[in-house]
């Protein structure tokens, strides 16, 4: 979708430094997502478009462009269905059994082609994966995310407290490989 005049709607989100709404294109009526920053605060908006500008995979929520005026503004797929976070709470703190595999086969998919393409997120959490068309999790705001073509390599790390390592990437361990085929 190619974005010239556009018009921003209601705010759906805020984050630390950025702000997401709908907006419209003026031309084709399309709907989309712009998350602008202050641009002496868009470090973050900055690294997720350069990240996001090279993946495509369905699994991943789109990138539609970017524009730089009084803020830095980043065009995206929009979710209607908001963040995982939204959908458990209406749901009343949970989720069915076929809801959370599919999710979940989303997820797995979504990582595999993240770590493919030599991207490691780095702050994957209900709140950014997002709920678009057709019900499809998405994963969402790569602001913190690390790699990516031309950028830095997988390094090790030691997990931080509270938080493990996950073995077995790309489906070579048990639990989950059925949905990497």
């Amino acid at each position: 979708m190619a974005i010239d005049a556009w018009r921003r709607g209601r705010i759906v989100g805020r984050g630390a430094s950025a702000t997401v709404s709908v907006a419209a294109s003026l031309s084709s009526g399309e709907i989309f997502a712009v998350k602008s920053a202050k641009l002496s605060s868009s470090g973050d908006l900055q690294r997720e478009q350069r990240i996001l500008s090279s993946l495509d995979s369905p699994y991943v929520v789109s990138y539609f462009g970017f524009e730089v005026g009084l803020c830095y503004d980043l065009f995206l797929e929009y979710a209607p269905g908001g963040s995982m976070s939204d959908e458990i709470k209406k749901r009343g703190g949970w989720l069915d059994e076929l809801s959370i595999r599919s999710y979940t086969c989303d997820l797995l998919r979504g990582l595999a082609y993240l770590h493919s393409n030599g991207v490691v997120h780095c702050d994957l959490k209900s709140q950014n994966v997002l709920i678009c068309s057709g019900g499809r999790a998405k994963i969402g705001d790569f602001g913190r995310a690390a790699g990516g073509r031309g950028g830095q390599a997988w390094r090790r790390t030691r997990p931080t407290e509270g938080h493990a390592h996950v073995h077995g990437a790309g489906g070579r361990a048990g639990g989950g490989a059925e949905c990497l085929g």
